[in-house]
């Protein structure tokens, strides 16, 4: 008598169709998510992030993430029956602020104070004491400072307002200000207002003192643009829940997996249908709905409500106060990158970062499911998502897309 085994188990046709099913959708999941991911902002060279939703092929959907002229230019590339399977979502690009100091040499010691003091708060300065060195051509390092300033401060002052160097390099940051690329900050040493030339007189400018660190430090919330409004308070209990695009009832479900889990990895907690209704207030015929509307976040059961790791990275947010899984992965990778000496195991990068698992379990699902590290899994402590990730190429171009 032949006897046939599949996976080291007797044939059955179920499950040899179902593992076919399921590599056909890995399959054609693994080539739109290369052939969409390579499309490239020619002007900026941003990435899309895209991840694969539905566990069956005919359920297959994808989520694309990417700022707004990259969406155009993705929706411009790909016919019109594959747009219909993407779900965009517009991002804003995470810009760290550059200045570029003007000023007259005779004025070196005040600019070196506003340098030094913007250059501590984070904010990467370009003053030529730092960036011109012996035998440096001296124009091209002034137009390379100026290139890639997002703000153009000048130094005013009776020693510079009539210099012509210093004249040159206003103009061109009055360019970038036409452009929309840099934010022109005119500060004003030893002169007043009523002093400057016509267009200056209409831009708002600062006066420092003899002891300035007072203004520095308002000139730096300034090119954070932190507010000077006080605090926002809290909204009343009653207030509806931030929009998403979920139903009440899905956001019910959710809230709930979020509040319950413990480590926020797979079937962590496990409940069966009934059970959940009761627990969320619902109808045991609108759970089952609200389950349907996010079945992209659970595992087929039979018998409980098994969660999947990608339920936390979406629906925390939401929820738990101050949780940004997308933030905490933007993190990681950028210290992927950064860092020669960062580690791959999770429970590593959980110490280095004095992350529990709840929270960092989130962010390294968002990593994984959107092919953005490679991930190993082997048996070992069941608190952790996996247990090491990898960069890639995919890593460098997430971070470099979203810096």
């Amino acid at each position: 008598m032949i006897s046939v085994t599949y996976n080291g188990k007797p044939f059955k046709t179920g499950d040899f169709e179902k593992d076919m099913k399921r590599k056909m959708r890995d399959i054609v999941a693994t080539e739109m998510q290369e052939r969409i991911g390579s499309i490239r902002d020619p002007n900026t060279g941003e990435f899309p992030v895209v991840v694969v939703r539905g566990h069956q092929l005919e359920d297959m959907r994808l989520a694309v993430e990417a700022s707004q002229q990259l969406i155009a230019i993705i929706r411009d590339r790909l016919p019109l029956e594959e747009i219909a399977m993407i779900d965009f979502t517009e991002i804003e690009q995470v810009v760290s602020p550059k200045a570029f100091l003007s000023y007259a040499s005779e004025d070196r010691e005040i600019a070196q104070r506003v340098a030094e003091g913007i250059q501590a708060a984070g904010v990467e300065t370009w003053w030529d004491r730092w960036e011109i060195g012996a035998g440096d051509s001296i124009v091209q390092k002034i137009n390379q400072g100026l290139d890639g300033c997002t703000h153009f401060i000048v130094l005013l002052s009776p020693n510079s307002i009539n210099k012509p160097w210093v004249q040159t390099e206003i103009d061109a940051g009055f360019v970038r200000r036409v452009h929309g690329e840099a934010k022109f900050i005119p500060l004003r040493c030893n002169i007043l207002a009523e002093q400057l030339p016509p267009l200056l007189r209409a831009l708002h400018s600062p006066a420092l003192s003899e002891t300035p660190e007072k203004e520095i430090e308002q000139l730096i919330s300034d090119i954070y643009q932190l507010t000077r409004k006080p605090k926002l308070g809290a909204k009343p209990s009653v207030a509806e829940q931030p929009p998403s695009p979920y139903s009440s009832a899905a956001m019910a479900v959710a809230e709930y997996f979020c509040r319950e889990t413990t480590n926020a990895v797979w079937a962590d907690p496990q409940i069966i249908e009934e059970d959940l209704a009761t627990a969320v207030g619902l109808s045991l015929e609108d759970t089952k709905d609200a389950l349907y509307e996010l079945r992209d976040f659970f595992r087929e059961s039979h018998f409980s409500v098994l969660p999947d790791k990608g339920l936390w990275t979406e629906f925390d947010r939401y929820f738990l106060d101050g949780a940004d899984p997308q933030a905490d992965a933007l993190t990681i990778a950028a210290d992927m990158m950064n860092s020669p000496n960062f580690p791959n195991k999770i429970s590593e990068i959980a110490e280095l970062y004095e992350w529990v698992p709840r929270r960092l379990n989130p962010a390294v699902a968002y990593l994984i499911d959107r092919n953005l590290v490679r991930d190993i899994h082997y048996l070992g402590d069941g608190r952790w998502v996996t247990s090491e990730i990898e960069r890639t190429d995919a890593t460098r171009r997430f971070v470099k897309s979203r810096s």
